[in-house]
């Protein structure tokens, strides 16, 4: 099969940079809650943090669902490909063992026998195709998750930056106490591949 320039482009990636009202929002988010919680630390999951972790864990969720999609015609090509694979072995190992009683019928065979071995290598070759495009579409599934995990951490930063300096906090100590985010795995395509069968 081969590569679908829409299927390997459209991994679902967070935005570059915090919109206008998301950053907005993270900055009034932390200067009401300086003004509710007073004793408040910079790294407490309040529930400001929590709802930008689950839209960050939302998009994690929607990259492995794109991962899933994306793989899974390649997933059932490939296995196709190996049944044609066998089936051209065999063929191949019938050819060479059948003996022509005539010069006609070995060139035939002879003829026979490199179409099939053509064929075989094309297969070959598209098997291999298959399995770099999967190899690429996990590592776009990859930083498309890193994307998700920087977009988390940008926003939290935006909220402690604004928590601290309505506390008369020092903003430069504050922004190592960012909350840790902790990432989804990637989906592993290959099992649920042999989950289906």
């Amino acid at each position: 099969m081969p590569r679908n320039r829409s299927q390997m482009s459209s991994a679902p990636l967070a935005p570059a940079k915090p919109g206008r009202k998301e950053t907005r929002r993270a900055i009034k988010s932390g200067r009401q809650d300086a003004e509710n919680y007073r004793g408040i630390a910079d790294a407490t999951i309040t529930h400001a943090l929590i709802e930008v972790r689950s839209v960050a864990l939302a998009g994690q969720h929607s990259v492995n669902k794109w991962l899933i999609e994306a793989c899974a015609p390649l997933h059932s090509g490939n296995a196709s490909i190996e049944v044609q694979l066998r089936k051209l072995a065999h063929d191949i190992s019938a050819v060479q063992t059948a003996t022509g009683e005539t010069g006609r019928i070995r060139k035939a065979n002879l003829d026979k026998l490199n179409n099939l071995e053509l064929e075989q290598a094309a297969a070959r070759a598209q098997l291999s195709m298959n399995t770099e495009t999967l190899k690429d579409l996990r590592v776009m599934a990859k930083q498309a998750m890193d994307s998700w995990h920087g977009y988390f951490d940008a926003l939290a930063a935006i909220y402690i930056r604004s928590l601290s300096n309505k506390l008369g906090r020092d903003v430069r100590t504050s922004a190592s106490e960012v909350p840790p985010f902790k990432s989804i795995e990637i989906v592993d395509t290959d099992d649920l591949e042999g989950e289906k069968v």
